[in-house]
């Protein structure tokens, strides 16, 4: 489905309406979003908002596997594509500075890529949540925070880069990613939250960097295949657990 001008919420009650039951793509790469309206979705109305894919606009498209966005977008909000279950295909627009908390949670075949020059700069709580099918992720040196469990439950997911602008990894960011291996924790980090890394069962070796001050509360519970680790001086604390069950 491919869909040209401004759009209202009228037009996306019309859009998800024929996704649900006609469509598989979305192309809106020749569209505008408009500050126009409300779409209805799930019995409530949601206000329109200018270049914004806004609060759940399209949460809930289980068919929907692909989706081209308008370069003009600046901010994908909250839900909005919440329980798409079956997307697989998006790239985050270059103008993209914020994506909103559970934005693409349980997109369980979901491959995001990021537009070359993003300017991504913060990623919400529980934003790519359990997306289990997710391999791997190019993350842009742009951001410059990530919530807390942003990539918790993301069991196929195997490498993804901690970007050199990140001082903190948040509580829980890697939680149950099961089949993550290999992992670069910057110079620049200076936290690292409870249970950062809690059940990555395949991480062999792990360095933390100069200016760490503490090793949290589980932050490498249950990483069973975990035999290197390297600590800075500058540790002071290890928390309970943060190692516990590493058996190998």
């Amino acid at each position: 489905l491919k869909v040209c001008g401004p759009l209202n919420g009228d037009d996306v009650t019309a859009i998800r309406a024929a996704i649900a039951s006609h469509f598989t793509s979305l192309d809106l790469s020749d569209a505008r979003i408009t500050a126009e309206g409300k779409f209805v979705y799930s019995g409530s109305s949601y206000p329109m908002k200018a270049d914004r894919i806004v609060r759940s606009m399209f949460a809930g498209l289980g068919t929907l596997q692909s989706v081209v966005l308008p370069g003009s977008i600046t901010d994908i909000e909250t839900y909005a594509f919440q329980n798409c279950t079956h997307l697989a295909g998006i790239t985050i627009p270059a103008a993209v500075d914020t994506i909103y908390g559970h934005a693409f949670a349980y997109c369980y075949d979901l491959v995001p890529e990021f537009a070359d020059g993003s300017q991504l700069v913060y990623i919400g709580a529980n934003a790519f949540f359990s997306c289990h099918n997710m391999q791997q992720v190019a993350l842009p040196n742009t951001v410059r925070a990530i919530g807390e469990s942003a990539f918790s439950s993301c069991s196929a997911l195997t490498t993804i880069n901690i970007p050199s602008s990140l001082t903190e990894i948040p509580e829980k960011l890697f939680n149950n990613c099961s089949k993550l291996d290999d992992i670069t924790i910057p110079a620049g980090i200076q936290e690292i939250g409870n249970n950062a890394f809690y059940n990555c069962a395949s991480l062999t070796s792990i360095t933390i960097p100069d200016g760490v001050k503490e090793i949290p509360n589980a932050a490498f519970s249950l990483c069973k295949s975990l035999v290197s680790v390297t600590l800075p001086a500058t540790v002071t604390s290890i928390g309970n657990d943060a190692f516990s069950s590493c058996s190998s």
